[in-house]
């Protein structure tokens, strides 16, 4: 009966082997997992001998003048060492921990194989658990397999980031649940299981500003798996010594999986798709399922489609005109162009609602002097009523900064996460992606960190000059004071805001002010 037992468990392993691409045996399957490689045009992969994390892991960022530039999605630490343990596989079974391409006690042996995809910067991850014992695994209900994703994917800590800054420097765990993109990030807790038990992730991973890493459980052939997660963990581990913290440290991504009952010689087996390379949208949107909804995925939908629409024609632009800065700049003409009868139209309102009240300064005068509470409030809009006057006529110059205000929400999202603005250069500034940072302090400044910034400063002036032209209408000549200190606050709070503002986002609100000072008077010379 024994000797049945052992030719039926061959039979099984042989069978199960064979279901493995290329491999004739354990063995080799375990000597060729140590030596594996994905080398395709867009993915640069390398496993060294015991180690279950890739050693080299590079992607294909962009093309530049040599012909392509790589980044590493391998974070390390202070010391120069591996710190990513992306992909690791482990499984915990009768209280006993092994490792990817190792037996453990309970004659459990645990397989994971690489390929390369069909598609740019994926690839295909197979996991599968044999049970090489002469008797059946029945699992403990602790038991699972565990795949890990991060530490970080491949940033480097920088201590003098500033408040705006660190806004961008950000990994998180994100997954798709439900028909909608469901992100973490919490500052206040270091290990939590993520609500995802409910509504199983189509995908899932790790992402930041311009790059991420995902995990797509592809469907399972009759026999071949289980549910592929039952829950997934986020901890928190730091390249550098000292106590750990969610705002400075990277997040870890843990998913477990489920284990069933094995009869000797039996197999299971999960095939997953995994997907790493930059969020761009032509690169997501390329992608076999629907990845581009990682972009702009904490907005409302109407507002992603306005982000869509104007990192489209931004693209467009920039087929025409090279350059990066030059096409934000012909960006902001066309929106001010577009928003043009909208602002003649209140920069008349406003007009003729100061000449009224200049006609009705003189009464208005003497109703403030002889009337008080609800007795002057009831004359002065008779006052209003007999000039023809509407009281709000005043707010309408609002409605064009009501109008603009989706759009330039959609311009700040799409040209402070827009990857094509990465690597790209405008006159002295390195990279629109960042501030311009035209020379280093030293040393760190509160809120504004350790550059100076001239575009910034520039952008302060223009705003100014532009606040002035069109001032809020007041009957008083006190007023003006009080106007002209709330506009100089006004032009301090959007430079001390835009100060560590990526760089495109502050050329693209430097020009539009000035496309808005040229519009006025050419507005105000028609109106004459």
């Amino acid at each position: 009966m024994s000797g049945f037992k052992s030719k039926l468990q061959l039979w099984s392993a042989a069978v199960f082997l064979l279901n493995l691409p290329c491999f004739s045996s354990v063995d080799s399957l375990a000597r060729h997992q140590n030596k594996q490689e994905i080398l395709t045009p867009t993915l640069h992969l390398n496993w060294i001998p015991n180690r279950d994390e890739p050693a080299v892991w590079n992607v294909l960022a962009g093309k530049n003048d040599e012909g392509g530039s790589w980044h590493s999605m391998i974070t390390k630490s202070g010391n120069g060492v591996i710190f990513s343990k992306h992909l690791q596989l482990q499984g915990s079974f009768h209280g006993e921990v092994i490792h990817s391409n190792s037996e453990g006690k309970t004659g459990l042996n645990l397989l994971q194989h690489f390929e390369a995809g069909d598609q740019p910067y994926c690839f295909k991850m197979v996991i599968s658990l044999l049970n090489r014992s002469d008797s059946a695994f029945v699992p403990f209900p602790a038991d699972n397999l565990s795949i890990t994703l991060g530490p970080g994917l491949g940033q480097t800590i920088d201590t003098l980031l500033s408040a705006t800054t660190s806004n961008y420097s950000f990994v998180e765990p994100v997954a798709y649940l439900g028909g909608e993109v469901i992100s973490y990030r919490d500052g206040t807790t270091l290990t939590r299981v993520l609500d995802w038990r409910s509504s199983r992730p189509a995908w899932a991973g790790l992402h930041d500003r311009y790059f991420a890493l995902l995990i797509l459980p592809l469907n399972p052939a009759e026999g071949k798996a289980l549910l592929p997660f039952t829950r997934a963990v986020v901890s928190f581990a730091s390249p550098r010594s000292g106590v750990l913290s969610p705002d400075t440290d990277f997040p870890v991504l843990t998913f477990k999986m489920p284990v069933a009952p094995l009869a000797p010689g039996q197999h299971i087996q999960w095939e997953f798709q995994v997907f790493s390379g930059p969020k761009s949208h032509d690169v997501l949107s390329s992608a076999p399922v629907n990845f581009d909804s990682l972009l702009f995925s904490g907005l409302w939908d109407w507002m992603r489609w306005i982000c869509f629409g104007l990192l489209r024609l931004l693209t467009i632009i920039h087929l025409v005109i090279p350059g990066w800065g030059w096409s934000i700049i012909v960006l902001a003409l066309i929106v001010r162009i577009l928003l043009y009868p909208f602002a003649k139209k209140a920069m008349i309102s406003q007009q003729r609602f100061v000449e009224a009240q200049e006609l009705m300064l003189p009464e208005l005068t003497e109703i403030k002097k002889y009337w008080k509470g609800g007795e002057q409030s009831e004359r002065i809009l008779q006052l209003y009523k007999i000039h023809n006057v509407s009281p709000f006529a005043g707010l309408k110059p609002l409605l064009i900064v009501l109008i603009q205000l989706p759009i330039l929400i959609a311009l700040f999202q799409v040209l402070g996460v827009a990857y094509e603005l990465r690597d790209a250069g405008f006159l002295w500034i390195d990279t629109l992606a960042e501030p311009d940072k035209l020379f280093s302090f030293g040393f760190n400044i509160p809120f504004l960190g350790s550059y100076f910034n001239i575009l910034p400063v520039l952008m302060a002036v223009v705003t100014l000059l532009s606040f002035r032209l069109s001032p809020a209408p007041t009957s008083e000549k006190k007023g003006h004071s009080t106007q002209n200190l709330f506009l100089i606050g006004m032009t301090l709070m959007f430079f001390f805001l835009f100060y560590t503002f990526p760089s495109g986002m502050v050329l693209y609100w430097t020009f539009a002010n000035i496309f808005h000072i040229l519009q006025y008077r050419m507005m105000k010379s028609s109106i004459k």
